[in-house]
C-alpha cells in the first residue's frame, strides 16, 4: 500500500491477549465462542501482575505489532475498553492533524458503551465497569445510566455518533479509502432488527449503507472454532485471518 493506514478499535485492534501465553505459564488453549460463554462470567484474562514495568511495556508493544492491525503495517490506535465516542474524537484529531492521504479502519465497540468527561479527562464508561481509575464517587451516577437505558437506547446512542463519523471519512479529502472491522457488533445488530422489533429507519438504513465496507474477525462467522482466549479476546490465527482479508481488499490501493 501507498498510503499509511491508520486502525482504530478496542482492545480487539490492540491486539489484548495476544501474547499473554508467552508469560503466563501453563496458559489455557483457546476455545469455541459456545465453550467460552459456557464459563463466562466466571473466565477472565489471566493475571500479569506479576511483571515489571519493562515487561507489561513490551507485552503490550507486541499485542500492537502482532494484531491485524500491526499485521498489515497499519498505526494502532487500539485502546482496550475505549467507546465509539473515544474513537470518533481519535479519528478526528488524526484526521486534523495530517495533510497525508491515507486509509482508515474503524473496528467500533459494542454499543453499551458510553464516554463522559470526569474529573478534567474522558473517561469510557463499560456495562461492567469504567475502563480506567477514577478518583471520584461515581458509582450512584453509573447505576443510574445503567438501571434507566436498554439495548435500544444504546443502540441509538452508539448510532448518534457513528452516523456522523462515517459520514466526516467518507467526505474527508485525505480520506482514499475506508473499511469497518467487525467483531461482534455488525452481527449484534441485524439480530436486533430481526428479533427485537427494532424498527429505526435511519438505523436500519446505516446498515445497509455500509455492509459493503464491514471486514469480519473469523470468529464473528464462525462461533465452533477454538478461536477464543480467557479473557474473551481472540488468538493469533484470527488476527492473521482478518489481516488476510484487509490486504486483499487494500492491496490495490
Amino acid at each position: 500500500m501507498k498510503y499509511p493506514i491508520f486502525c482504530f478499535g478496542d482492545s480487539f485492534t490492540a491486539g489484548n491477549e495476544l501474547v499473554d501465553a508467552e508469560y503466563v505459564e501453563n496458559y489455557p488453549d483457546p476455545v469455541s465462542f459456545w465453550d467460552w460463554i459456557k464459563k463466562h462470567p466466571n473466565t477472565d484474562r489471566p493475571s500479569l501482575a506479576h511483571l515489571p514495568t519493562q515487561q507489561m511495556t513490551e507485552l503490550v508493544a507486541k499485542e500492537k505489532n502482532r494484531s491485524y492491525a500491526g499485521l498489515i503495517g497499519g498505526t494502532n490506535f487500539g485502546v482496550g475498553g475505549t467507546s465509539i465516542q473515544s474513537i470518533c474524537r481519535q479519528v478526528v484529531q488524526v484526521l486534523e492533524d495530517t495533510s497525508d492521504k491515507c486509509i482508515i479502519t474503524i473496528q467500533p465497540p459494542e454499543i453499551g458503551r458510553w464516554c463522559d468527561f470526569v474529573d478534567g479527562q474522558w473517561v469510557d464508561f463499560l456495562p461492567y465497569g469504567v475502563n480506567k481509575n477514577i478518583d471520584v464517587d461515581y458509582e450512584a451516577y453509573y447505576k443510574f445510566k445503567i438501571t434507566h437505558n436498554t439495548d435500544h437506547s444504546n443502540l441509538v446512542r452508539w448510532y448518534s455518533v457513528m452516523f456522523p463519523l462515517i459520514s466526516y471519512i467518507e467526505n474527508h479529502n485525505n480520506v482514499v479509502k475506508w473499511l469497518l472491522v467487525d467483531s461482534g457488533v455488525f452481527r449484534k445488530i441485524p439480530n436486533m432488527i430481526k428479533n427485537d422489533g427494532i424498527s429505526d429507519k435511519a438505523i436500519i438504513n446505516l446498515m445497509d449503507k455500509v455492509k459493503d465496507k464491514i471486514v469480519r474477525f473469523p470468529q464473528v462467522e464462525d462461533q465452533d472454532f477454538p478461536y477464543f482466549l480467557p479473557g474473551g479476546h481472540v488468538n493469533q490465527e484470527a488476527h492473521n485471518i482478518l489481516a488476510k482479508r484487509l490486504q486483499n481488499l487494500l492491496s490495490n490501493t
